[in-house]
């Protein structure tokens, strides 16, 4: 069980080799909580289509956390074109996470 779980978290973590800025433990596990439940691949089958997670990285590359946070507030909330609370509650969580360790470095908005 151990193994394949292992397995599960590198396949899902793998946004992280596409991150250029610096993150804290509390921003990876958020980002980590949303690409296992909003996906995490860099190419979908519908051509032009990015994931969630995508966003969020491409934020923080430009060392826009802020921004990042609230992104995440408003990131696959929705199933069938309905907003979900549960979805909703569990994208205030992941942005209350990532907001919680501080990064002590200049921060864009």
């Amino acid at each position: 069980i151990l193994k394949l779980f292992k397995k599960d978290v590198d396949i899902h973590t793998q946004f992280s080799t596409r991150i250029t800025q610096p993150i804290t433990q509390e921003m990876f596990d958020a980002l980590t909580s949303i690409a296992f439940n909003a996906g995490w691949e860099s190419k979908h089958p519908k051509k032009g289509y990015k994931m969630p997670i995508q966003y969020i990285v491409e934020l923080i590359n430009k060392k826009k956390y802020k921004s990042a946070q609230q992104k995440i507030l408003t990131t696959a909330t929705t199933s069938a074109g309905k907003n979900l609370e549960g979805l909703v509650s569990r994208r205030k969580d992941e942005a209350e996470k990532f907001g919680k360790g501080g990064l002590k470095l200049p921060v864009k908005v």
